[in-house]
Protein backbone atom coordinates (compact mmCIF):
# COMPACT_ATOMS: atom_id res chain seq x y z
CA UNK A 1 0.00 0.00 0.00
CA UNK A 2 2.87 2.38 0.83
CA UNK A 3 4.44 1.52 -2.54
CA UNK A 4 1.24 2.54 -4.39
CA UNK A 5 0.99 5.79 -2.38
CA UNK A 6 4.63 6.70 -3.07
CA UNK A 7 4.23 5.84 -6.77
CA UNK A 8 1.08 7.95 -7.00
CA UNK A 9 2.78 10.86 -5.23
CA UNK A 10 5.77 10.69 -7.59
CA UNK A 11 3.48 10.58 -10.62
CA UNK A 12 1.54 13.61 -9.37
CA UNK A 13 4.77 15.56 -8.78
CA UNK A 14 6.10 14.70 -12.25
CA UNK A 15 2.84 15.66 -13.94
CA UNK A 16 2.52 18.94 -12.05
CA UNK A 17 6.11 19.93 -12.84
CA UNK A 18 5.50 19.07 -16.51
CA UNK A 19 2.36 21.22 -16.40
CA UNK A 20 4.32 24.16 -14.96
CA UNK A 21 6.96 23.79 -17.64
CA UNK A 22 4.24 23.69 -20.32
CA UNK A 23 2.56 26.78 -18.85
CA UNK A 24 5.87 28.65 -18.73
CA UNK A 25 6.50 27.92 -22.42
CA UNK A 26 3.20 29.47 -23.52
CA UNK A 27 3.34 32.93 -25.06
CA UNK A 28 0.23 35.02 -24.60
CA UNK A 29 -0.64 38.16 -26.55
CA UNK A 30 -3.62 40.47 -26.54
CA UNK A 31 -5.30 42.87 -28.93
CA UNK A 32 -8.41 45.02 -29.00
CA UNK A 33 -10.14 43.92 -32.19
CA UNK A 34 -12.65 46.77 -31.80
CA UNK A 35 -9.81 49.33 -32.02
CA UNK A 36 -8.22 47.41 -34.89
CA UNK A 37 -11.48 47.41 -36.86
CA UNK A 38 -11.77 51.19 -36.43
CA UNK A 39 -8.39 51.55 -38.15
CA UNK A 40 -8.89 49.01 -40.93
CA UNK A 41 -8.48 50.31 -44.48
CA UNK A 42 -11.79 50.25 -46.34
CA UNK A 43 -13.94 50.37 -43.20
CA UNK A 44 -14.95 54.01 -43.65
CA UNK A 45 -15.97 53.54 -47.28
CA UNK A 46 -17.90 50.37 -46.40
CA UNK A 47 -19.66 52.28 -43.60
CA UNK A 48 -20.54 55.09 -46.02
CA UNK A 49 -22.00 52.63 -48.57
CA UNK A 50 -23.98 50.97 -45.78
CA UNK A 51 -25.37 54.31 -44.55
CA UNK A 52 -26.42 55.30 -48.08
CA UNK A 53 -28.10 51.93 -48.56
CA UNK A 54 -29.95 52.33 -45.24
CA UNK A 55 -31.11 55.83 -46.26
CA UNK A 56 -32.44 54.45 -49.55
CA UNK A 57 -34.42 51.76 -47.75
CA UNK A 58 -35.70 54.32 -45.22
CA UNK A 59 -36.79 56.67 -48.01
CA UNK A 60 -38.80 53.91 -49.68
CA UNK A 61 -40.39 52.97 -46.36
CA UNK A 62 -41.36 56.59 -45.67
CA UNK A 63 -42.90 56.83 -49.12
CA UNK A 64 -45.02 53.71 -48.50
CA UNK A 65 -46.09 55.00 -45.09
CA UNK A 66 -47.00 58.41 -46.54
CA UNK A 67 -49.12 56.73 -49.21
CA UNK A 68 -50.84 54.61 -46.54
CA UNK A 69 -51.52 57.64 -44.33
CA UNK A 70 -53.01 59.60 -47.24
CA UNK A 71 -55.35 56.71 -48.15
CA UNK A 72 -56.25 56.15 -44.50
CA UNK A 73 -57.14 59.82 -43.94
CA UNK A 74 -59.17 59.86 -47.15
CA UNK A 75 -61.01 56.73 -46.05
CA UNK A 76 -61.72 58.13 -42.59
CA UNK A 77 -63.12 61.35 -44.09
CA UNK A 78 -65.41 59.55 -46.59
CA UNK A 79 -66.34 56.30 -44.87
CA UNK A 80 -69.71 57.49 -43.59
CA UNK A 81 -70.91 58.27 -47.11
CA UNK A 82 -69.59 55.00 -48.62
CA UNK A 83 -71.81 52.02 -49.31
CA UNK A 84 -71.10 49.08 -47.03
CA UNK A 85 -69.37 47.00 -49.73
CA UNK A 86 -67.10 49.90 -50.73
CA UNK A 87 -66.22 50.61 -47.08
CA UNK A 88 -65.32 46.95 -46.44
CA UNK A 89 -63.26 46.80 -49.63
CA UNK A 90 -61.32 49.96 -48.67
CA UNK A 91 -60.74 48.63 -45.15
CA UNK A 92 -59.38 45.39 -46.62
CA UNK A 93 -57.09 47.37 -48.97
CA UNK A 94 -55.76 49.41 -46.05
CA UNK A 95 -55.09 46.30 -43.96
CA UNK A 96 -53.27 44.65 -46.87
CA UNK A 97 -51.26 47.80 -47.46
CA UNK A 98 -50.31 47.94 -43.78
CA UNK A 99 -49.19 44.29 -43.92
CA UNK A 100 -47.04 45.01 -46.99
CA UNK A 101 -45.41 47.91 -45.14
CA UNK A 102 -44.64 45.68 -42.15
CA UNK A 103 -43.18 43.00 -44.45
CA UNK A 104 -41.10 45.64 -46.23
CA UNK A 105 -39.79 46.94 -42.89
CA UNK A 106 -38.80 43.42 -41.78
CA UNK A 107 -37.27 42.63 -45.19
CA UNK A 108 -35.36 45.90 -45.18
CA UNK A 109 -33.84 45.10 -41.78
CA UNK A 110 -32.76 41.66 -42.98
CA UNK A 111 -31.46 43.12 -46.25
CA UNK A 112 -29.48 45.77 -44.38
CA UNK A 113 -27.93 43.15 -42.08
CA UNK A 114 -26.98 41.06 -45.12
CA UNK A 115 -25.47 44.10 -46.85
CA UNK A 116 -23.47 44.92 -43.71
CA UNK A 117 -22.10 41.38 -43.60
CA UNK A 118 -21.29 41.52 -47.32
CA UNK A 119 -19.37 44.79 -46.92
CA UNK A 120 -17.60 44.06 -43.63
CA UNK A 121 -16.79 40.37 -44.05
CA UNK A 122 -13.70 40.95 -46.23
CA UNK A 123 -12.42 43.57 -43.76
CA UNK A 124 -12.99 41.27 -40.78
CA UNK A 125 -11.29 38.41 -42.63
CA UNK A 126 -8.21 40.55 -43.41
CA UNK A 127 -7.96 41.50 -39.74
CA UNK A 128 -8.31 37.88 -38.61
CA UNK A 129 -5.73 36.70 -41.17
CA UNK A 130 -3.25 39.35 -39.96
CA UNK A 131 -3.80 38.33 -36.31
CA UNK A 132 -3.30 34.66 -37.24
CA UNK A 133 -0.10 35.42 -39.18
CA UNK A 134 1.35 37.56 -36.36
CA UNK A 135 0.53 34.85 -33.82
CA UNK A 136 2.17 32.19 -35.98
CA UNK A 137 5.25 34.26 -36.88
CA UNK A 138 5.88 35.29 -33.26
CA UNK A 139 5.10 31.98 -31.56
CA UNK A 140 2.03 33.00 -29.57
CA UNK A 141 0.03 30.19 -27.99
CA UNK A 142 -2.97 32.40 -27.20
CA UNK A 143 -4.21 35.78 -28.40
CA UNK A 144 -6.83 37.34 -26.12
CA UNK A 145 -9.34 39.90 -27.39
CA UNK A 146 -9.44 42.70 -24.82
CA UNK A 147 -12.44 44.39 -26.46
CA UNK A 148 -14.82 41.47 -25.97
CA UNK A 149 -14.93 41.77 -22.20
CA UNK A 150 -13.89 38.13 -21.81
CA UNK A 151 -10.40 39.04 -20.58
CA UNK A 152 -10.41 39.72 -16.87
CA UNK A 153 -6.69 40.32 -16.42
CA UNK A 154 -3.85 41.41 -18.67
CA UNK A 155 -0.47 41.19 -16.97
CA UNK A 156 2.66 43.00 -18.05
CA UNK A 157 3.86 39.62 -19.31
CA UNK A 158 1.17 39.57 -21.99
CA UNK A 159 2.20 41.27 -25.23
CA UNK A 160 -0.02 43.73 -27.06
CA UNK A 161 0.18 42.59 -30.67
CA UNK A 162 -1.61 45.67 -32.07
CA UNK A 163 1.63 47.22 -33.43
CA UNK A 164 2.55 43.94 -35.14
CA UNK A 165 -0.90 43.53 -36.70
CA UNK A 166 -0.99 47.18 -37.82
CA UNK A 167 2.41 46.70 -39.46
CA UNK A 168 1.19 43.51 -41.15
CA UNK A 169 -1.86 45.38 -42.52
CA UNK A 170 0.10 48.50 -43.45
CA UNK A 171 -1.92 50.70 -41.09
CA UNK A 172 -0.19 53.87 -39.97
CA UNK A 173 -0.82 55.34 -36.52
CA UNK A 174 -4.36 56.68 -36.34
CA UNK A 175 -5.80 58.68 -33.48
CA UNK A 176 -8.70 56.74 -31.99
CA UNK A 177 -11.16 58.01 -29.37
CA UNK A 178 -9.46 55.77 -26.76
CA UNK A 179 -5.99 57.19 -27.50
CA UNK A 180 -6.93 60.81 -26.75
CA UNK A 181 -6.11 61.97 -23.23
CA UNK A 182 -9.24 62.89 -21.22
CA UNK A 183 -9.55 66.53 -20.17
CA UNK A 184 -9.80 67.24 -16.44
CA UNK A 185 -12.88 69.47 -16.20
CA UNK A 186 -11.84 70.72 -12.74
CA UNK A 187 -8.69 72.37 -14.12
CA UNK A 188 -8.80 75.59 -16.18
CA UNK A 189 -8.20 74.93 -19.87
CA UNK A 190 -6.62 77.34 -22.33
CA UNK A 191 -9.37 79.10 -24.25
CA UNK A 192 -12.00 78.23 -21.62
CA UNK A 193 -10.97 80.76 -18.96
CA UNK A 194 -13.57 83.21 -17.78
CA UNK A 195 -12.03 86.69 -17.81
CA UNK A 196 -14.92 88.68 -16.28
Amino acid sequence: MKFISKGLLIAVLILSSAGLTFAQNQKIGHISTAKLLQMMPGRDSAQLVLEQYAKSLQKDLEQYEKEFNTKYEEFMAKQEAMPKLMRETKQQELMEMQERIMKYREGAQEDLAQKEQELLEPILQRAQDAIDEVAEENGFTYILDTSSGAVVFVADKGEDIMPLVKKKLGIEDVVTPDSVEPVDATQPQPGNMNLD
